[in-house]
């Protein structure tokens, strides 16, 4: 094998370890810690306020469905997606998550299992709420009926569903927005 070769080989096996590396890290300054709320009246009022305030149910309920049910289309350039079911249903909701799942999906645009979130998810503008008020939300959410509703699959096409793009579109997306804020 001629050092070009060997050179070319040893770039490309690098490059291959950095983006997986980059891939399957943590965002930068990801950090999740357990809390420890009690799910108080006073809470779950106070969680209520703040999703109003925020319009979660705009994009978290399909037209004509349960509110916080998800579903709801949101096209986008490369496909639609579909907003997630927020009730506390075991199999289709959020009644699994914890406080800390709910904070990483506000915060860092990851699922409960580690999945990325779709970009359409707006993340990034929610960086600025503070945990009390994430768990606040949190404790709302879980007091509502929980609604078995799954939401439809994205139509997302290649190669823009892969781990890679998801990333790249949601960084490009985040330093826009947190950029827009300084």
């Amino acid at each position: 094998m001629s050092r070009a070769v060997a050179v070319t080989f040893g770039v490309g096996a690098a490059v291959v370890v950095a983006l997986v590396a980059w891939l399957e890290g943590p965002e930068i300054g990801e950090r999740v810690v357990a809390t420890d709320v009690v799910s108080t009246p006073e809470v779950i009022a106070r969680g209520e306020y703040l999703a109003r305030a925020g319009d979660c149910v705009a994009c978290h309920t399909a037209v004509g469905e349960t509110p916080f049910a998800g579903g709801r289309r949101i096209a986008t350039p490369f496909g639609d997606v579909y907003s997630s079911n927020l009730t506390p249903d075991d199999a289709t909701g959020i009644g699994r998550w914890s406080r800390s799942d709910f904070w990483r999906a506000l915060h860092y645009g990851k699922s409960r299992d580690g999945r990325r979130l779709y970009p359409a998810f707006p993340y990034p503008n929610l960086t600025r709420v503070t945990r009390e008020d994430s768990d606040a939300i949190f404790a709302y959410l879980k007091s509502l009926p929980p609604v078995a509703h799954a939401q439809p699959a994205a139509t997302v096409g290649f190669p823009f569903r892969t781990d890679l793009a998801l990333r790249v579109w949601r960084d490009r997306k985040s330093t826009r927005l947190n950029s827009s804020h300084t």
